[in-house]
């Protein structure tokens, strides 16, 4: 879907449009096949027998004037405006290249139309490829249709998604995160939103997005749209591109960013000190008697709703409890080792350089300690197999791992807690892992005779602990929300034994 918006003072005229084409973009129109649109507003919704008596002279028209090869496509959207009417915008849309007398006779032909039935004729626009996902485009079209450097100061950016995903909620977490995550933006905070609607099939429908106050330049944005659009595949949707967002709906956004930065307090939590914390709280929640797991369990969320709210994250007190989600028992320390050293090898196959890491070495570690398909997730299998300098452009996705093995090796007796703080597990604490842990790539034997799982009641402690942070931060969308996902993911995979890593419940 283009973006239709217009070229001021110039979209009806066709000299003034063709030399801001040829002297500011330094292109030719009659030369190189551009995509062309031109648009119509019309009061109320289009009904079916007034939609042909407007769109049959407007498609004639075209193709009288353009005489193309096909007919031009024909897109109508209603849309609610301010007064709380609705009028609907016709785009037509034409591919080829473009003479500036045809243009002109258009421009004539559609406002005669519009005229004669009592509509607007809003002019025209053109791109090469989509500005809303080419990042040199989108800069062109900022630069000389909106006179302004989208590189020389911050501007409200909104990236949009939308499909029929299974579970919006992990979707905008893991899109905030593959966009905040590289450190090429300055983006410690971000606010997503997600609308459901119904799809054409009577299926649910989404429509995600999220956005970003501060300054990207082309080569940065070109890179995220990159990211984003693999990233929204995983999840079953369609990634839009960006848009610059109006004044009142960035300043709803900067509202939202500036009233989530007062009421969480999490945020002023460092990793030492989320592991402080929470360490305080699981000596005592760890301590009931879970034999009985339906008794225990609502004692244990009562505690942990409290303790969370005296440090300003609200989770829901309706949502289930250990007893009704989780098995009363871990699974086996085997299948958690090798969980861990699948999260390792694939990490260093994906991110670590060959002259770090030599792919030798991680093929040799694959193979001489039984590491099957089950040590990986569906994607990490996916990148084990593809060659290693192809798998390096999915650094940033594999990069949220770390906090995968943070839980991991918490639950194979490695001291830091996984916390409820806002920042990313710090390198000090994934350099010790590494270094105890899996130190020139440890093998499964001594991992197994060096490590002891964590008793039950820790484990079910704490993973009550982060289902419910997960669920205060997620109900704010904010960019953390990824974290705490990754941090519980493990710790609910191993609480449920049968249950394979992409099939655990993750839901708030």
């Amino acid at each position: 879907m283009p973006d239709y918006s217009f070229a001021p003072d110039c979209c009806k005229d066709a000299a003034g449009l063709f030399q801001i084409i040829n002297q500011k973009m330094k292109r030719d129109p009659t030369q190189i096949q551009q995509s062309w649109y031109f648009g119509f507003s019309v009061a109320g919704i289009i009904e079916e027998e007034q939609g042909a008596q407007i769109l049959d002279p407007i498609v004639s028209a075209t193709m009288e004037i353009l005489q193309p090869e096909n007919a031009p496509e024909i897109n109508v959207h209603p849309i609610e405006n301010e007064n709380g009417e609705f009028e609907s915008h016709i785009f037509v849309e034409h591919e080829g290249v473009m003479l500036e007398d045809r243009l002109d006779a258009l421009h004539q032909a559609f406002t005669e139309i519009a005229d004669q039935l009592q509509f607007e004729y809003r002019g025209c626009g053109f791109h090469l490829n989509d500005p809303a996902r080419d990042a040199k485009e989108f800069f062109l079209k900022q630069t000389v249709f909106e006179n302004r450097d989208p590189a020389g100061s911050p501007l409200p950016w909104k990236f949009v998604f939308h499909g029929p995903t299974s579970d919006p909620g992990a979707a905008i977490e893991a899109l905030i995160g593959t966009f905040a995550a590289s450190g090429e933006v300055d983006a410690q905070r971000v606010v997503g939103g997600i609308q459901e609607m119904e799809g054409a099939g009577g299926e649910d429908f989404f429509m995600i997005d999220f956005g970003y106050q501060g300054t990207i330049d082309e080569p940065t944005l070109q890179t995220i749209h990159d990211r984003l659009e693999k990233a929204a595949e995983n999840f079953d949707l369609e990634y839009y591109g960006i848009e610059i967002e109006d004044e009142e709906a960035a300043a709803a956004r900067a509202n939202a960013i500036s009233n989530g930065a007062d009421d969480e307090p999490q945020n002023e939590l460092s990793i030492n000190e989320g592991i402080e914390w929470t360490d305080k709280v699981l000596d005592l929640t760890s301590k009931f008697d879970i034999a009985d797991l339906a008794a225990a369990a609502p004692k244990i969320r009562d505690f942990h709703l409290k303790q969370l709210n005296s440090i300003g994250m609200q989770a829901a007190d309706w949502m289930p409890t250990a007893d009704k989600r989780l098995q009363n028992e871990l699974r086996p320390k085997s299948e958690i080792a090798k969980r861990l050293m699948g999260c390792f090898l694939t990490m260093a196959w994906v991110c670590a350089p060959e002259d770090v890491v030599p792919s030798r070495i991680v093929k040799e570690y694959l193979k001489t300690n039984g590491l099957k398909k089950n040590a990986f997730s569906a994607k990490e299998a996916g990148w084990i197999q593809m060659k290693r300098a192809e798998v390096r452009e999915f650094g940033d996705l594999a990069g949220w791992l770390t906090e995968n093995i943070w839980s991991l090796a918490w639950l194979l007796g490695y001291p830091p807690t996984p916390n409820v703080s806002g920042q990313e597990v710090s390198p000090d604490v994934i350099g010790q892992i590494q270094s105890d842990f899996m130190g020139d790539f440890k093998g499964y034997e001594e991992l197994m005779s060096e490590t002891s799982l964590r008793p039950l009641e820790s484990v079910i402690a704490l993973e009550d602990l982060m289902y419910c942070a997960h669920n205060a931060v997620r109900t704010k969308s904010v960019m953390h929300g990824g974290l705490m996902h990754e941090r519980r993911i493990a710790l609910t995979w191993a609480l449920s034994p049968g249950t394979k890593w992409d099939d655990t419940d993750v839901s708030t």
